[in-house]
């Protein structure tokens, strides 16, 4: 049985908690109870329990008073945090450091249900690896093997450690993760399925904590990659079958470069340590590997709360996604950690939940989905996960916004405009579209929107035409038609009104690195 420790200032909190799921089912025995942070921290230290339900808020030490005292320890449980619907930045904060999840007060119990049972999950698959490795390692050429890719053995202490061995020979190490690759392997273990499928290279397979490491001597690096490409289709299969919803598998794999010798060997195990980090951020292969000096990475600005807010008030589907693509590239190309990375979705998700909150005060905006949010960006294999959690949770809240706000029509003009901006529109059209009257259309597009329909056409027209004649090299007749403009001489006349120049003008001002200057 697993242990259960729940730790709350409140003894009827507790008492609920205690009695609200058939914890023996589970696999659960509750080994004790603490109504403090500091009573939290004995009862952990002396019960060493499994599974830790925290109470965010409470008296003297309260819960991320706990998460920061146990910090760097060695064995720590999962910790699940109970919050109020106000405190998301203690949330927050919780995540931060080290806590498994969170969930709202009251509890509901279907949702603790499928985070216990998730947990439970992990700890049965943990102590499966347990066993794995104390029984790979009672071998004890493998145990040798791990410490000295442990870095346990000095360079200078190989020789007398290994006295059999002759290490003269070109290596190459791949670190293989676990916690992608061994998703789908059901009840084998990454172990057993990585040694089966590499047992005809002269392969060494040893069991690392976070990776498995395969250690390849004298072979062939085409070989190599060919092996790990089908390995992944192998994974890819194995997954399938476990009926695995989540998505494509992408890299589960890092090959470190071919090198000499100990040091050679350990070298090519840094190298493939550090890329191992960036396995989170590609999707696009089956594995990852050295190809030559980094290259300066370009400093995208990320989109903020306050940049996507706008374009949820208008329901503009089109810009948000444009938003989020940026994000996407943002975070690719920055210098954050995975675990950076889904921090600063989770921040995002709930700066954008409050400001919503702060600026529209008389929306219901619904708290539960930031909580099954954060916890989908947690468990994100890869980052196009985490961004697609968001991005999907800020579609929400626009389509909330669009069903709940009056003028709702207007909402749907504007996005109809920003879509179809090329083709032939008239307010006459858009009221048969939109099922009402064309007069009042504009009316009221005009007192939400601060401008006539026809000037707001034409400025998105024209912001298109800028960025045509700024990043492709069509003509400008070919620009006009377009945008949405058949005469040329029309489209002349209505761009230098809002630009100030002519459209040949701009063209060459961008050419040339410049925007030129009003003629």
């Amino acid at each position: 049985m697993w242990r259960l420790a729940i730790v709350d200032d409140e003894a009827g909190v507790r008492r609920g908690l205690a009695s609200l799921l058939d914890w023996e089912s589970l696999g659960f025995e509750t080994v004790g109870e603490a109504g403090d942070g500091e009573a939290a921290l004995g009862l952990i230290a002396e019960r060493e329990p499994d599974l830790v339900l925290l109470d965010i808020r409470m008296p003297g030490t309260d819960g991320i008073g706990v998460l920061r005292a146990m910090e760097g320890r060695a064995k720590r449980p999962r910790i699940l945090v109970l919050t109020g619907h106000s405190d998301f930045s203690y949330a927050q904060s919780a995540i931060n450091h080290g806590a498994r999840g969170y969930l709202l007060k009251p509890v509901d119990e279907d949702e603790l249900e499928a985070k216990v049972r998730e947990i439970g999950a992990e700890l049965e698959a943990e102590r499966a690896i347990g066993e794995i490795v104390s029984v790979a390692r009672s071998s004890e050429r493998v145990a040798r093997l791990a410490r000295l890719l442990s870095r346990s053995i000095k360079p200078g202490a190989v020789a007398s450690t290994f006295p059999e061995e002759d290490f003269e020979a070109d290596f190459q190490v791949a670190l293989v993760s676990r916690s992608l690759a061994g998703a789908g392997t059901g009840e084998e273990s990454l172990e057993t399925v990585t040694a089966d499928f590499f047992s005809l290279l002269n392969c060494e397979i040893v069991p690392l904590d976070r990776h498995v490491a395969l250690l390849f001597r004298d072979e062939n690096g085409e070989t190599l990659r060919r092996y790990l490409e089908q390995f992944h289709r192998r994974l890819s299969w194995l997954e399938s079958r476990q009926g695995d919803k989540e998505g494509a598998l992408g890299a589960v794999a890092a090959l470190g470069p071919k090198a000499r010798g100990v040091e050679g060997l350990l070298d090519s195990l840094r190298t493939a340590e550090g890329l191992a980090e960036t396995l989170f951020f590609r999707e696009d292969a089956p594995f990852v590997e050295s190809e030559g000096p980094e290259l300066p990475r370009p400093a995208a600005p990320a989109p903020d709360a306050d940049y996507l807010i706008p374009f949820i008030e208008i329901y503009d589907t089109v810009r948000l996604d444009q938003a989020f693509t940026a994000l996407d590239s943002a975070l690719r190309n920055s210098a954050l950690t995975p675990e950076e990375s889904k921090n600063h979705c989770i921040a995002l998700a709930m700066e954008l939940r409050a400001k919503l909150m702060t600026k529209h005060p008389e929306k219901e905006i619904c708290a539960n989905p930031v909580n099954d949010l954060v916890n989908v960006i947690l468990e994100s294999r890869y980052l196009s996960g985490a961004i697609g959690a968001v991005r999907g949770y800020a579609r929400g809240i626009a389509e909330e916004f669009s069903e709940n706000v009056p003028g709702n029509h207007i909402l749907k003009v504007i996005q109809y405009v920003r879509n179809n901006y090329a083709r032939d529109l008239k307010l006459e059209f858009l009221g048969e579209t939109f099922n009402c009257n064309s007069a009042y259309l504009g009316k009221r597009f005009r007192e939400q929107t601060g401008e006539t329909f026809n000037a707001y056409l034409d400025r998105i027209r024209i912001d298109a035409a800028k960025e045509l004649l700024r990043t492709t090299d069509l003509k400008v007749y070919q620009v006009s038609k377009l945008v949405g403009y058949a005469n040329i001489d029309y489209f002349f006349s209505k761009f230098r009104r809002h630009v100030g120049m002519t459209p040949r003008a701009f063209k060459t001002g961008a050419e040339g690195g410049e925007e030129g200057l009003p003629e």
